[in-house]
């Protein structure tokens, strides 16, 4: 009985050790200040922004009357427009059929996104949504034209915003 109190008395007191004790590295500085860490790159994972137009019948969620015809016309203009620095998130705002802001980070074919919070893979949204947005550099907008196949929502302005 004495050797397991002992056992006992020796487990609690480590325990109470290590959560005493910093698991951060302490920051070290230097002349500019603290030396922030390094963090991993997320290579084959990209975040963008985008702007929905649709067309009557395209999406249920939402009473879209707009023609075809006439949401081709305003998905060129907005991308007229981001294209010549308008601000993107005003433009999210006043245009898209999607909810704003309209942000999504995605994870390219073949990358494990287990361990990634809020990334969703790129196979789960529409092809061309995809096809557009890992073309793209930072900063770049891009148009995903509407398809029955690969983008049945409408256009899509995307904007790579990482």
């Amino acid at each position: 009985m004495k050797i397991l109190c002992t056992i006992l008395l020796g487990a609690a007191v480590c325990m109470t050790v290590a959560c005493q004790t910093k698991t951060t590295p302490a920051a070290k500085k230097d002349a500019a200040g603290p030396v922030q860490p390094l963090q991993a790159a997320k290579e084959g994972i990209i975040k963008v922004q985008h702007i929905l137009i649709a067309f009557d019948g395209t999406i249920i969620t939402k009473n879209v009357t707009r023609t075809k015809a006439e949401a081709e016309q305003l998905a060129n203009e907005v991308l007229a427009k981001a294209q010549a620095g308008e601000d993107f998130d005003a433009l999210v705002k006043t245009h898209t059929d999607d909810s704003a802001p309209g942000i999504y980070s995605l994870a390219d074919f073949g990358v494990d996104n287990m361990m990634t919070q809020d990334v969703i893979p790129r196979s789960d949204m529409v092809k061309a949504f995809g096809d557009v947005s890992f073309q793209l550099k930072v900063g770049e907008v891009g148009l995903a034209e509407y398809s029955k196949s690969d983008s049945q929502f409408g256009w899509h302005i995307i904007k790579r915003l990482e």
